[in-house]
């Protein structure tokens, strides 16, 4: 196990370190960015309450899952203009109701984005979308 755990911090370190000595020179003109999301969320919840002196229990579950990737092009060092296309899922059931519900559907957008300080290795910037 101590071999295990420090043969992963040696990799570790040794990736941090050479991630130092590379010069980041920003964003610009031209270049692609390939990014995008995964989500996933899972919820469960049950109770216990009496009703009409019957004791029932009430269990309720979602479950959401989405996948998002996305490309941009710099249009400038400070404006980006890209496109994603994504998958999205959502299921909930409740015992109660006796209901189960699926939806899913497909993500299809353009965005442009504006970025602050392009030339540091973290920038903050805006962002408009039509999805």
């Amino acid at each position: 196990m101590k071999t295990i755990i420090l043969s992963v911090f040696a990799v570790s370190f040794a990736m941090v370190s050479y991630s130092q000595e590379i010069e980041f020179n920003g964003f610009s003109k031209g270049d692609f960015v390939i990014s995008g999301s995964v989500n996933y969320y899972h919820r469960k919840h049950s109770s216990e309450f009496i009703r009409n002196g019957e004791s029932s229990n009430d269990e309720y579950k979602t479950k959401n899952i989405s996948i998002i990737p996305e490309i941009e092009h710099f249009i400038n060092q400070n404006i980006s203009l890209g496109l994603r296309a994504g998958y999205l899922f959502s299921a909930n059931e409740n015992n109660i109701l006796d209901s189960k519900n699926t939806d899913e559907g497909y993500l299809l957008g353009i965005f442009g984005k504006y970025y602050f300080n392009t030339k540091k290795r973290i920038s903050f910037f805006t962002e408009t979308s039509l999805s």
